[in-house]
């Protein structure tokens, strides 16, 4: 039982370490209703919405918010991509911070971003 605790508190501490240290390439992709944010129509419209939220919003919010999402994840694939392909032997040591941290973006996309920002939050 005590080498579960210790590996529980060596992931979590690692997961901590890494999404501290790449918090500014994935913080702006955030969904602001996960953030805890009320933001206005304007605001909302101009942000881009988690999985979760945008399939709880319903259909319209998908249809107007269609392009930024599909690029956003685009984006978030190629990146992803980068990282993925920076552990094969001939491009390793490739991966930028931002490809990095796409790890994180594209997890909070799919899952929601409460439980990332309630991991961080005492440690900022």
């Amino acid at each position: 039982m005590r080498w579960r605790r210790r590996l529980q508190k060596g992931l979590y501490e690692a997961l901590l370490e890494y999404a501290l240290r790449y918090l500014e390439h994935w913080q702006s992709s955030v969904c602001r209703l996960c953030a805890g944010e009320s933001p206005t129509a304007a605001s909302l419209a101009a942000s881009i919405l988690c999985r979760l939220h945008v399939i709880e919003q319903g259909q319209p919010t998908l249809e107007r918010h269609l392009h930024a999402l599909r690029s956003f994840l685009e984006a978030t694939y190629t990146n992803l991509s980068a990282f993925d392909r920076s552990y094969m032997l001939e491009h390793k040591g490739t991966a930028k911070p931002e490809d990095r941290a796409a790890l994180l973006t594209a997890v909070g996309w799919m899952n929601g971003w409460r439980p990332l920002l309630a991991l961080i939050q005492p440690a900022r």
